[in-house]
């Protein structure tokens, strides 16, 4: 279902207040079902803290650097290259 919503846009699923420990909502081993399911990566974090917080950025931006590469060459491959004269 969340592919279907967002399409091919890179997501990372962030189960914030790891903080709290044992009150959290949603759980470790659910975070990481989430992150399988969908291809995703998958962080716990605190912004308390700053636990994770970093690391769920980083993953985020090479999701996002992987795409544009991945689009690029698909790009670059489909292309049929343009000859031009010179008006000398």
């Amino acid at each position: 279902m969340i592919r279907k919503q967002v399409g091919t846009v890179p997501i990372v699923f962030l189960g914030n207040k790891m903080d709290l420990g044992e009150r959290l909502v949603v759980s470790e081993e659910e975070l990481r079902s989430h992150g399988t399911i969908h291809n995703a990566a998958h962080f716990l974090s605190s912004a308390k803290s700053g636990h994770g917080v970093n690391e769920a950025f980083r993953a985020l931006a090479d999701a996002i650097g992987h795409r544009a590469r991945r689009e690029r060459a698909d790009f670059a491959a489909s292309s049929t290259p343009v000859i031009r004269e010179d008006n000398r």
